[in-house]
């Protein structure tokens, strides 16, 4: 991965993060070993509590190096600067959108997964041939929603995108698109990737073979998953039962990180971040390409469909759960 591959040149150049490693390290797996020695990568799990020990040992023992510790307790706005511009000061390589919610989501990029291969196998069974597993990732998934909030909007982005992004950035990889693929329980299922003899014809007039989500079951899994009752499922459902929504082509309808994206007998989308400068949203979703992440423009409709942004405030406020997943 690319973290190890930093970690290694770090360590090349005398640092410590690799040793600390070492003297934590949980576990230590090499990745893609079945592949070629140019996409291997040694990953190490270390001990969330020993480790940042270690460092803050060593940076205290360090000769030359003063650590300032203190609390921010207030942010000074200086130079009538808003907090848009605050936070591009902090964050220069970040797009902030109008409500000033940050792209990035804690540690969780969000990007571009299209070209991802598309799986077309067991997905319990892949992770397995590639020294992971699918307990790895549910864990992956459940430990990122609850860090940023599990029963918020970003805990349903967290979702979303941990999902995508283990697949991706680990193994170049992407779920495949099912009609009427729907999963409600926590994590990904095991029967993801298998190949299915007699699928459903598409409202389009395709076959998908392989399990997986359609648009409608990735948005309802992403919510729960994220720490919400389950809304239900189908585009044309979403647009009966939330009623705050505008027009996707009205110039000042502009949706939030965690709102949809949806065209009634059509398709839906979940906003993971708004880029105002370029007119575009940032979405999860499932379609003919696969479970992707991709850009999509600010007021396009799908296909000439009735698309509209729906506002989900009210049902964030009323069906957050308190466990975790």
């Amino acid at each position: 991965s690319a973290k190890g591959i930093v970690v290694r040149e770090i360590d090349a150049l005398g640092g410590f993060m690799g040793k600390a490693a070492d003297y934590d390290y949980l576990q230590m797996k090499m990745l893609n070993s079945s592949k070629g020695p140019a996409v291997r990568s040694l990953r190490s799990q270390t001990d969330k509590i020993t480790y940042p020990q270690e460092m803050l040992k060593t940076l205290t023992n360090q000769d030359n190096l003063t650590i300032l510790e203190g609390i921010v307790e207030d942010l000074i706005v200086n130079n009538q600067k808003n907090y848009k511009e605050v936070l591009l000061l902090y964050y220069p390589n970040s797009k902030v959108e109008e409500s000033n919610i940050l792209l990035n989501i804690s540690d969780l990029s969000i990007k571009d997964t299209t070209k991802a291969n598309t799986l077309q196998e067991n997905l319990s069974d892949y992770l397995e041939k590639n020294n992971s597993s699918l307990e790895e990732l549910n864990n992956y998934i459940s430990e990122s929603v609850n860090k940023n909030g599990y029963g918020t909007r970003n805990g349903v982005i967290t979702a979303a995108v941990s999902s995508i992004n283990f697949l991706y950035d680990n193994f170049n990889i992407k779920l495949p698109y099912f009609w009427g693929g729907k999963y409600t329980s926590k994590g990904f299922s095991n029967e993801f990737g298998n190949y299915v003899n007699n699928p459903t014809q598409s409202r389009g007039g395709n076959y998908y073979y392989y399990k997986s989500f359609d648009c409608s079951g990735f948005v309802e899994w992403a919510i729960v998953n994220g720490g919400f009752k389950d809304p239900g499922t189908g585009t044309s459902y979403f647009d009966s039962i939330f009623s705050d929504k505008c027009s996707i082509s009205s110039s000042d309808c502009i949706g939030a990180p965690g709102d949809l994206i949806n065209s009634p007998n059509g398709h839906v989308e979940l906003i993971l971040g708004v880029d105002i400068d370029k007119q575009l949203y940032y979405v999860a979703e499932s379609t003919s390409l696969g479970v992707i992440i991709r850009p999509r423009g600010l007021h396009r409709n799908n296909n000439k469909n009735n698309t509209s942004i729906i506002n989900l405030d009210d049902f964030y406020s009323k069906n957050a759960l308190t466990n975790g997943g």
